[in-house]
C-alpha cells in the first residue's frame, strides 16, 4: 500500500529539452520491449528560455486530442520566468510496438477531470482518489487522537476503512509543533508536506504524493539528526571499516535497538477498523523488483507487523565484526503477518515482478477457495483446499483439491492437478488419480506425469 518512488520509465522516451517558441514542444513515446502499457505516469522535462512562461495553465495533446496534465516549475531564471518545467500526464494505454505523439502548449487550459480531490474535514486535510486516501494535519500544532503529534492521521485503501493516527516514539526530544503545506493540486498528482519541529530545534519533514488512478501512496522523508552529542553518522578510518556498519548505526545506539531520533514514527496498520486486502513492499532494491501480497481469503484479513533478529549475515560483515572482537553481527527483519479465521483456511497470493512491469489484478474465485490472477494478457486460476470439492465457473468444471490453470491464449492453456482429480477445459476432459499436468495448444493435448510429493508412508 505504501511505496517509495514515482516514475517507472521502462520503455524508450524521446524527451527533447525544447525551447518555448512558435512551435510547441513535441514528444514521441514508443514501446521498445514488446509489451502493452496501461496507466503509465510520464514526466516530461522542458528547458525554457528566460522572459517567457512563469507557470500556470498547460495543455497536452495526444494524437490531436487534449488529455489531463499539469506543469510544475522546478527552476526559474533570474527574472522569475520558468527555466525547467516538469509536465506530468498519464498514458492510459499504449499497445505493444505502438507509438503516440504529444504536444505541450504552456499557457493554455486543458481538461482537468480526474479522480483526485482535496478536502478538509475536522481539522484534517484529506488527499484522495478512487482507490486510496491519506489524512494529514490541516492546522499548525495539530495533535492526533492519542494526544501526540503525527505526520499522518490515517490512510484509507479500497476497503473504505481508515487506519488510526500515527505517533512519534522519540525519547530524547519531543515534538513541539507542525505545519502542513500543499505543494501540488494538479489533475495528475496531489502532493503535500508536513513539517514537525522538535524541542531541540530539529525537524522531520514528510512529503505525501498521490497519483490519479493509483492504489499507492508515496512517502518521502527528510530529517535533521540530533541531538549532536548522541546522534551523528559514524566516522570510518578505512574503507574496510565502513563495510562493517550500516547507515542506521549511530553513536549511542550501535546495536540499532534503541533508536529514538526524530524520524522514529509509527503508523498502526493493525488497528481494528483497518483491513487491507493487498499490500506492496518495496525496499532498497525497489528499482529491480516489486512484490505484492494479496489476501484472497478471508475477505477482511487482519494484518500485523512482526520483527525478528537473526545472526546469519554475509561472511564479509561477520568476519569484520569477529576480527574486531565484537559480538556476532545480527540483523533485524520486518515481516507482515495475515491472520485467518478460526476453523477455516486462508489463501494468500504473493506476486513478485520487476518494478517496471504492470501490477497483477487478483480477485477471489469460487467463494474464496481459489484465486484468479490476470497479468500481461494471461489468466491464472488457482484452487487450494484440503479436501476435493466440485467447482464450476469461468469456463472450468471439475473436482479436485488443488488446481492450477494458466491460460495464455484463446486455445492455449496449461492445466496442473498436484493432487489428482478431474477438470474440463477448452472442450477437453482431463483426469488423473495422482499428480499430472497437461498442455493444450490448438486443440492438441500433451500430458506430463509428475511425482507425488505428498505420498503417505
Amino acid at each position: 500500500m505504501l511505496q517509495s518512488g514515482f516514475l517507472l520509465l521502462s520503455f524508450c522516451l524521446c524527451l527533447p529539452r525544447s525551447a518555448l517558441a512558435a512551435e510547441p514542444p513535441a514528444l514521441t513515446i514508443r514501446d521498445t520491449i514488446g509489451i502493452d502499457w496501461r496507466d503509465e505516469p510520464i514526466c516530461w522535462e522542458l528547458e525554457l528560455p528566460g522572459g517567457g512562461w512563469r507557470g500556470g495553465a498547460v495543455r497536452v495533446e495526444r494524437d490531436g486530442s487534449a488529455i489531463p496534465a499539469q506543469a510544475t516549475v522546478v527552476k526559474r531564471h533570474g527574472d522569475g520566468s520558468a527555466r525547467l518545467v516538469e509536465v506530468r500526464f498519464l498514458i492510459d494505454r499504449l499497445p505493444r510496438d505502438g507509438s503516440t505523439a504529444l504536444l505541450c502548449r504552456l499557457g493554455e487550459e486543458g481538461p482537468k477531470g480526474t479522480d483526485l480531490s482535496i478536502a478538509r474535514e475536522a481539522g484534517a486535510l484529506v488527499l484522495s482518489n478512487a482507490y486510496a486516501a491519506v489524512r494529514l494535519p490541516d492546522r499548525s500544532v495539530e495533535r492526533s487522537a492519542g494526544g501526540g503529534f503525527s505526520p499522518l492521521l490515517g490512510v484509507r485503501t479500497v476497503s473504505g476503512k481508515w487506519t488510526g493516527p500515527g505517533y512519534y516514539g522519540t525519547g530524547t526530544t519531543r515534538p513541539s509543533g507542525s505545519r502542513t503545506e500543499i505543494l501540488e493540486e494538479g489533475p495528475i498528482r496531489l502532493s503535500a508536506r508536513v513539517v514537525t519541529t522538535f524541542e531541540n530545534g530539529r525537524s522531520h519533514a514528510l512529503t505525501v504524493t498521490l497519483l490519479t488512478g493509483s492504489r499507492s501512496i508515496d512517502l518521502d522523508e527528510s530529517f535533521d539528526v540530533g541531538p549532536d552529542d548522541r546522534y551523528r553518522f559514524r566516522e570510518y578510518g578505512t574503507d574496510r571499516d565502513e563495510l562493517g556498519w550500516e547507515w542506521w548505526s549511530w553513536y549511542g545506539d550501535v546495536e540499532g535497538t534503541a533508536e529514538d531520533h526524530p524520524n522514529n514514527w509509527f503508523l498502526p496498520l493493525g488497528s481494528a477498523d483497518f483491513r487491507p486486502v493487498a499490500v506492496r513492499y518495496r525496499g532498497e532494491n525497489s528499482t529491480d523488483s516489486d512484490k505484492g501480497l494479496f489476501a484472497v481469503h478471508p475477505p477482511s484479513p487482519k494484518l500485523f507487523r512482526d520483527e525478528f533478529t537473526h545472526d546469519q549475515c554475509e561472511p564479509i560483515i561477520s568476519g569484520i565484526a569477529a576480527g574486531r572482537g565484537q559480538p556476532k553481527f545480527s540483523e533485524k527483519q520486518v515481516l507482515a503477518r495475515i491472520e485467518g479465521e478460526r476453523g477455516r483456511g486462508f489463501l494468500v497470493v504473493i506476486f513478485p515482478r520487476k518494478a517496471g512491469e504492470p501490477p497483477p489484478q487478483v480477485t477471489p474465485w469460487l467463494g474464496g477457495k481459489g484465486a484468479q490472477v490476470a497479468w500481461k494478457g494471461e489468466m491464472h486460476q488457482v484452487v487450494l483446499d484440503v479436501l476435493p470439492h466440485q467447482f464450476e465457473g469461468a469456463g472450468i468444471r471439475g473436482e479436485a483439491s488443488c488446481l492450477v490453470v494458466k491460460r495464455t491464449g484463446a486455445d492455449e492453456s496449461t492445466v496442473c492437478l498436484p493432487a489428482g482429480g478431474t477438470v474440463e477445459l477448452l472442450g477437453r476432459k482431463l483426469g488423473s488419480p495422482g499428480p499430472a499436468e497437461w498442455a493444450i495448444t490448438g486443440g492438441e493435448v500433451n500430458r506430463r506425469e509428475a511425482a507425488d510429493l505428498l505420498r503417505r508412508q
